[in-house]
C-alpha cells in the first residue's frame, strides 16, 4: 500500500475503510483552483487510485461551494511571466508550449484525465457553484450530485478565454450540441437544469436529502467488489469509443481473470451461501 501525504495546503482528506472524502479547501476564494491545488489534486488522485483498497473518492468543497473555477490571480501571474519571457527572447520566440500560461492550462487537463482514469468510484458532491474548472471536474466524475439551486457553467468566453481543457470532457458527458449551448452563451445554469441535461445523476433540494443520498451511494458501493468495479469502470470507459472485436476480446479476458480471482470466487460462494461477501 502506498502512503498518502499526511497534509496538503489547499485540500483536506478524510478516510475510512477505503472511502475518501476530498475537500477543496480554499473557501476564502470560493475554492478557486490555483496551481498548488491542481498539483495536490493530481497527486492525491494518483496515489489514492493506486491503492487496491481504495473504494471511492468523494470530492466536495468547503464553505458550501464546490469550486469557482481557475484562480484568476494565478492566470495573471502566468500571463505576466509569459510577457516577460517573450520580451527577453529573440524574434524567433514563437513557441507557446512550455510557456507559463500553457503549463498552467495544460495541468488542468492532466487533472481531468487523472480523475476520469482513477480506478475507484469518483463522486462529485456539488453544492453552491461549480464553474469553469470546477464544472469540468464534475463532468469527469462517475456519479455527480447537485443541489437544485447550484450555479454551474463555463463562463470562460465572457472573460475572453476558452474552456480549453474542460470542453472535451463536457462534450463527452452531454454531447456536442448541449455543450455548445452552455459554452457559447457563457451562462450559468441551475442544478435542476444540469440534472435535465444529464450533467448530474442526482438533484436534491435540501441538505438533509443531499447527505442522505450521498450516504446511500456509499452504502451501495460497499456491496460491489473493489477490483470488479475498477475493471468495469475501465471497460465502460473504453466502450465509449465504439465496439469492436479487440474491445470484446479484452473484455472477455478481463471477465475470465475476475471470475478466477479470489474476489470472483468469494462473490459466487457468498451468493450460494446467501450471505454478504467479505468486502461488504
Amino acid at each position: 500500500m502506498s502512503k498518502l501525504p499526511q497534509s496538503f495546503e489547499t485540500i483536506c482528506v478524510e478516510s475510512k475503510d477505503g472511502f475518501y472524502t476530498l475537500w477543496l479547501n480554499r473557501p476564502e476564494v470560493k475554492n478557486a483552483m490555483n496551481q498548488t491545488m491542481v498539483t495536490e489534486l493530481i497527486t492525491f488522485l494518483s496515489e489514492a487510485g493506486a491503492q487496491e483498497d481504495t473504494r471511492a473518492i468523494v470530492i466536495r468543497g468547503q464553505g458550501n461551494i464546490f469550486c469557482a473555477g481557475a484562480d484568476l490571480k494565478d492566470m495573471a501571474l502566468a500571463r505576466q511571466g509569459q510577457t516577460q519571457a517573450q520580451a527577453q527572447a529573440s524574434d524567433a520566440y514563437q513557441s507557446l508550449a512550455g510557456s507559463p500560461l500553457y503549463q498552467l492550462n495544460r495541468a488542468f487537463g492532466t487533472l481531468m484525465m487523472q480523475a476520469q482514469a482513477c480506478p475507484a468510484v469518483v463522486i462529485c458532491a456539488v453544492q453552491g457553484a461549480a464553474l469553469g474548472g470546477g464544472f469540468g471536474l464534475m463532468c469527469t466524475a462517475d456519479i455527480t450530485l447537485v443541489t437544485e439551486d447550484a450555479k454551474l457553467g463555463m463562463p470562460e468566453t465572457r472573460l475572453g478565454i476558452l474552456p480549453a481543457q474542460i470542453a472535451p470532457f463536457v462534450v463527452q458527458r452531454i454531447g456536442l450540441t448541449r455543450a455548445k449551448h452552455i459554452a457559447l452563451l457563457g451562462q450559468k445554469i441551475s442544478g435542476a437544469r444540469a440534472y435535465e441535461l444529464g450533467l448530474a445523476e442526482y438533484c436534491l433540494a435540501h441538505s438533509d436529502d443531499f447527505e442522505r443520498t450521498l450516504a446511500e451511494l456509499i452504502h451501495q458501493i460497499k456491496h460491489c467488489a473493489p477490483n470488479a468495479n475498477a475493471k468495469t469502470k475501465t471497460l465502460l470507459q473504453n466502450s465509449a469509443y465504439g465496439v469492436n472485436d479487440t474491445l470484446l476480446d479484452k473484455a472477455a479476458e478481463a471477465f475470465t481473470s475476475a471470475a478466477l480471482s479470489d474476489e470472483g470466487q468469494e462473490g459466487s460462494l457468498a451468493f450460494i451461501q446467501k450471505r454478504n461477501p467479505n468486502w461488504v
